[in-house]
């Protein structure tokens, strides 16, 4: 087996070599043949030989590490079998939890979980049927529709999710290119991450607190919404509870395989989107607070363990980004083109402006009393559960050094995981109140009855009002599918359509959902040739205004305004 791999290591290095040091043409030729315009405008002969230094620099990495693998042969065939040991103590250790959980387990406890669960699908259902965005449009069009070439090695727009394309690109392969078979990664991934959530805070805390923490999660504007999306957001929130639950496992049982585990599962979240690095870090540093907590004797041992997670995470990383990575350089990673200013001296000027989106985004996907009833939950959670507040300045010292290193806090969506760190601490806040209440007010009301109803109040209201406030919270394209069907129906050989941001994405993927020729959104029309123009009334587009992105109005006849599907006016010309 050692040899085996090794062998991989030698082989892949040689292919790198040989894969890019073709001649430009023919490289150029290919990313020509993949742009959606016909025309790789970033290929340019120095991205070539930037590119060909990388491959190069990498193979002779990959011979130095297969090298240094063949002169540690014993100790890594030690390490192994130690792995190997623990998967199995892992595997046991698993069965013996699930049937302590089925045991203690009443039926009327599961009957709630699953109603919960039940309630929280259906609210990810109606969305999945919704119109599409512009970003999954985009995501579609410039990457789940290109060869796995470019999906896995393009990194130029933040939109490339690698491992959600990858997946999406399996189901539309099969299913076809419609909003469900886009979205249906999304949708599976968001669904699991429920249950994950709800095992963790029952493991970690208690049966009841884990089922308000699961009506607030499911009910949570913020996880339905993406879970209905095609980005890879959810992606991350399974790798992340996943990582919850592994690092719970080691600080009881200090296992080295489930670190390595560890590893791989934050490197998969890595691969779907970047800003997994948040999570990732908040679960180390929550472990190592533990360890150093309660652990003297085996500190430095279980502190190695943690160290090889991280190292095997930085890896795994790091061999799925190699394409990226070739193509743009390992900076590209860690400072995109497209974050903006990324200076101290901006930020420190800024951050505000960028924490005031978040704030709205958590009020609007939700309330604002349901906002200020969890602060207040945070903090008695804080103060009253040690357990929670490792948890808490765990997330507190992997996010906030982050956030100043790199000088950007993002957009909102990248924080939806920090949300089960406040819905933990909602369902100790209610626990405790409904213990409260129970012994001053209702002495009859028992913690299972009070659990219960306390569950089903919080998944039926907050999924109300994440159901409000997400809907159209976005702008989906309504009309997009009967564009689709117009042009497919109307298009002849020569004609040109003109369309402009925020709706060319959307048309873009209605082209190839109808298999009609791009050549119509791209090419020069000639003299004679009819033109068509897309004018969205609601981002206030006007006929001259789309013209004047790829033309010159005066070179046009009068348009006349021939059809109108929903928001958008359709008007036809002619080139003089």
């Amino acid at each position: 087996m050692f040899w085996i791999v090794l062998l991989i290591v030698v082989v892949y290095s040689v292919l790198v070599v040989l894969i890019f040091n073709m001649e430009l043409v023919k490289l150029r030729a290919y990313a020509d043949g993949v742009a959606g315009n016909g025309e790789a405008e970033f290929f340019s002969k120095h991205a070539f030989d930037e590119l060909f230094k990388r491959s190069r620099r990498l193979a002779g990495m990959l011979i130095s590490i297969a090298i240094a693998l063949a002169k540690l042969r014993t100790r890594v065939v030690a390490f192994v079998n130690t792995i190997i040991e623990d998967r199995r103590i892992l595997r046991t250790d698993t069965k013996r939890a699930v049937r302590k959980l089925k045991k203690y387990s009443s039926r009327d406890h599961k009957k709630v979980v699953f109603g919960i669960l039940f309630v929280g699908i259906v609210l990810r259902l109606v969305f999945l049927f919704a119109p599409i965005t512009y970003d999954e449009a985009f995501t579609y069009v410039h990457y789940i529709s290109k060869p796995f070439s470019v999906l896995l090695s393009d990194h130029s727009n933040l939109n490339n999710h690698i491992f959600h394309n990858v997946l999406a690109k399996f189901f539309t392969s099969i299913l076809g290119s419609g909003v469900v078979p886009l979205r249906l990664t999304a949708l599976l991934f968001g669904i699991l991450f429920m249950p994950l959530v709800y095992l963790f805070t029952r493991l970690m805390f208690n049966r009841y607190i884990a089922i308000t923490t699961l009506a607030l999660v499911a009910g949570a504007g913020g996880f339905i919404e993406y879970s209905t999306l095609a980005r890879g957001y959810s992606i991350t929130w399974v790798c992340f509870a996943v990582g919850l639950l592994l690092g719970r496992y080691f600080l009881r049982k200090n296992n080295l395989y489930g670190m390595v585990l560890l590893g791989l599962v934050n490197a998969i979240g890595l691969w779907a989107v970047p800003t997994m690095i948040y999570p990732a870090l908040s679960i180390y540093i929550w472990i190592f607070i533990g360890v150093v907590l309660k652990f003297d004797r085996s500190l430095k041992q279980r502190t190695y363990k943690i160290f090889i997670s991280i190292v095997v995470m930085t890896a795994c990383s790091a061999f799925l980004y190699l394409p990226p990575i070739l193509t743009h350089g390992v900076g590209h990673l860690f400072s995109h083109p497209s974050m903006g200013d990324t200076t101290w001296a901006y930020f420190s000027d800024h951050y505000q402006d960028q924490l005031d989106p978040i704030w709205s985004y958590i009020n609007h996907t939700s309330h604002i009393w349901i906002s200020f009833i969890l602060i207040v939950c945070a903090i008695f959670a804080v103060v009253i559960s040690s357990k929670f507040r490792v948890m808490a300045i765990g997330a507190f010292l992997a996010i906030i050094p982050m956030v100043l290193i790199q000088s950007v806090i993002g957009p909102p969506k990248i924080w939806n995981f920090a949300l089960v760190y406040v819905f933990i601490s909602g369902g100790i806040g209610v626990f405790y109140f409904l213990k409260f209440v129970q012994s001053k007010i209702l002495p009859k009301m028992g913690k299972r009855a009070r659990t219960i109803a306390s569950g089903y109040i919080i998944i039926l209201g907050c999924g109300y009002l994440s159901f409000i406030g997400i809907t159209d919270r976005i702008y989906r394209m309504h009309e997009s599918d009967a564009l689709g069907s117009y042009f497919n129906s109307v298009l002849e050989t020569g004609d040109r359509v003109f369309v402009t941001f925020p709706i060319e994405a959307q048309l873009e993927y209605e082209f190839l959902h109808w298999d009609i020729d791009m050549a119509h959104l791209y090419q020069t029309p000639e003299q004679g040739s009819t033109v068509y123009v897309l004018v969205n009334t609601i981002h206030d587009q006007t006929l001259k205004g789309v013209l004047e992105k790829d033309s010159r109005p005066e070179l046009f006849e009068d348009a006349i305004l021939i059809e109108e599907k929903g928001n958008t006016s359709i008007y036809k010309t002619t080139l003089k």
